[in-house]
């Protein structure tokens, strides 16, 4: 933290305690109401949560035990100072090639035409490519009008690729999907390794990326959950490599790729907000240090960049819903306020509910529909009254964070029509992902305890209260929670959190981090008050 940001230092350490008291309180949800609350989407793991959190304390010990043995030479080396930026890059790409090339294998053996709003896209996308046919002013689309943008793109992809016809245009959709996947999992990466300049929190953490997000089966579906999976983590990336030198083209970059992310996911968006409030603070925090001139330099450099990024990324979105033919009804679109509604029903645990929908598409325009809607969504929270409201979060919490495999096959007509497959591979990993397999059990167990872990390390955000923390970190962390928040109040579905993964176990391993930091100040100052007092002792 740089001198003369206290204000800074002090709003930014409040939000890493609220953050470490907002996750705490989710894993004590989960440990308290596992398998005791009723709640939407609910996994079938049959492994207590308790267990997986008593691995964990046994693996926080290991560290403790592990700092506690070592030698000072090894403790002061147990951090690399300055880690081979290039050859650690070099790595995560090899690594991240091998991953693409499993998921080739894995997707090919595992994947099937799906049906919900997965169908409506690729199918309207195919028409397009392959026969000309226009979007229309098609109900689906002016209900959610947010589907254009990719429906263009999956077509765009048909498009590009209709030249050979070696594989089925409908995979070929799940390899983009992939490759954007593997994308994410490398700039996770390499944010783990300029925010902790540690090798091993650099590679663990792209092994858990490899296992809960490369390896989903959540890759073998051409949607949005994975073709928007890159734009926050990349987003927060360029907020982080930032410079003097490159202020201007970065914040183009990140606002162009957050509306690009926006227009395929509104969910993207959050992190544009979140990274636009850090810096603000950070730059006020930070100003009264630096020249007049190079803050007007840096003013000057974001108006530019996002001003013309928001143009070209709008102008993008309007000539898409210009190719696709797109004539929107502007009356029946739906708002925040459906998704405000939906989100507080207590009977449907606050995901997607039919007569909702039936509810919205009711009222003749967008007025009338945001007022009732809202209307709606107050008077059920008022219904419920206080100690429901809470009991109602608990189950939110539930549906959106006590699932590591991110609500696989909890959609509507989901194994729509499974391939035909001769070989050996596809029935050992349809017995694993599938939920007819014989082992999918073992996918729900190691999904969960992982994922569990995962959400333990971010609770240790809580640390940075007592020390001075770093405007990138609470970014990140940041993230996360405004994406947890963001399904507390609106729709609720675990899938949800899937675009969000990469941030989510980058915030994870800045919390052991801070954790192995903590230990190790804690056993450095041990010895040398040992050191000194033996040596007072001799004299």
């Amino acid at each position: 933290m740089k001198e003369g940001s206290i204000a800074e230092n002090i709003i930014f350490r409040t939000l890493e305690g609220i953050i470490g008291l907002f996750f705490l309180g989710v894993i004590g949800v989960l440990l308290v109401a596992d398998h005791r609350f009723y709640y939407m989407y609910k996994n079938q793991n049959i492994v207590p949560n308790l267990l997986f959190f008593v691995l964990f304390l046994c693996f926080s010990l290991r560290i403790l035990l592990y700092v506690k043995v070592m030698r000072p030479l090894e403790l002061k080396n147990f951090r690399i100072s300055k880690m081979n930026v290039w050859a650690t890059r070099r790595v995560i790409f090899r690594l991240s090639v091998a991953l693409f090339i499993v998921q080739i294998v894995f997707t090919w053996n595992i994947f099937f035409k799906t049906g919900w709003d997965c169908a409506e896209l690729v199918g309207a996308a195919q028409r397009l490519a392959f026969e000309g046919q226009p979007i229309g002013d098609l109900h689906y689309f002016s209900i959610y009008p947010n589907n254009v943008f990719l429906v263009g793109l999956f077509a765009g992809i048909l498009k590009i690729t209709n030249f050979t016809r070696m594989l089925s245009d409908y995979y070929v959709l799940v390899l983009v999907g992939a490759l954007l996947v593997t994308m994410a999992g490398f700039f996770m990466a390499d944010l783990v390794r300029i925010l902790t300049n540690s090798p091993k929190l650099v590679y663990s953490t792209w092994v858990i990326f490899a296992i809960l997000t490369g390896l989903s089966p959540w890759v073998s579906v051409p949607y949005s959950d994975t073709y928007s999976i890159i734009f926050p983590i990349l987003v927060v990336w360029l907020f982080v490599t930032r410079n003097d030198r490159n202020n201007a083209v970065s914040w183009f970059l990140i606002t162009f790729f957050a509306f690009v992310g926006y227009f395929i996911k509104p969910t993207v968006i959050l992190s544009f907000m979140v990274v636009v409030m850090v810096a603000f603070v950070h730059f006020v925090g930070t100003v009264v240090t630096r020249e007049r001139d190079i803050a007007l330099k840096r003013t000057i450099s974001f108006a530019i960049g996002t001003a013309l990024a928001i143009a070209i990324a709008f102008g993008s979105n309007m000539l898409i819903k210009s190719a696709v033919g797109f004539t929107p009804d502007e009356n029946k679109s739906f708002t925040a306020f459906h998704y405000l509604m939906m989100g507080m029903n207590v009977d449907s645990g606050g995901g997607y509910n039919q007569w909702d929908a039936n509810f919205s598409a009711s009222a003749p325009d967008v007025a009338t529909r945001n007022e009732q809607d809202f209307n709606e969504a107050m008077r059920r929270i008022d219904e419920m009254g206080l100690s429901r409201f809470a009991s109602f979060m608990c189950q939110k919490i539930l549906t959106n964070f006590n699932d590591g495999s991110f609500a696989w096959g909890f959609e509507g007509e989901f194994y729509w029509y499974i391939q035909d497959r001769d070989n050996h591979i596809a029935p050992a990993l349809r017995s694993y992902y599938y939920e007819s397999g014989e082992y999918y059990y073992l996918f729900q167990l190691v999904s969960q305890a992982i994922w569990f872990m995962v959400l333990m390390g971010l609770t240790f955000s809580l640390i940075s209260i007592f020390y001075a923390t770093d405007y990138r970190y609470v970014a990140v962390r940041l993230c996360v929670f405004a994406i947890a928040l963001f399904l507390l109040v609106f729709e609720a579905r675990a899938r949800y959190l899937y675009l969000y993964s990469p941030l989510i176990y980058t915030a994870s391993a800045l919390g052991m981090d801070a954790h192995i930091n903590r230990i190790q100040t804690r056993e450095l100052k041990r010895k040398r008050n040992a050191t000194h007092i033996s040596k007072r002792k001799a004299a």
